[in-house]
């Protein structure tokens, strides 16, 4: 399998279910994150998952505004490590 046959038919969702993601799936989900590739295998990230819908309005300016971060009903929020 060639890069560009994984990449091109890749979707980016804006319209969710009305239901949440069930707890074993946020594990299998988290599990398959922190197996995700790193430069150096530094690891230097974290996954936050918020599924309190007033958290995440508040959540919202800091994803450049993008309304659906407080639509889906568990959103992951990403944050990277700087390197030194």
């Amino acid at each position: 399998m060639y890069v560009n046959d994984i990449i091109k038919p890749r979707l980016s969702i804006r319209r969710y279910a009305e239901r949440s993601v069930s707890d074993n799936n946020m594990e299998i989900l988290f599990k398959a994150l922190q197996l995700g590739p790193s430069v150096n295998n530094y690891q230097n990230r974290e996954f936050i998952f918020v599924g309190d819908p007033d958290l995440k309005e508040k959540l919202t300016p800091a994803c450049l505004n993008q309304k659906f971060v407080n639509v889906c009903l568990n959103a992951t929020i990403s944050k990277f490590g700087h390197y030194r």
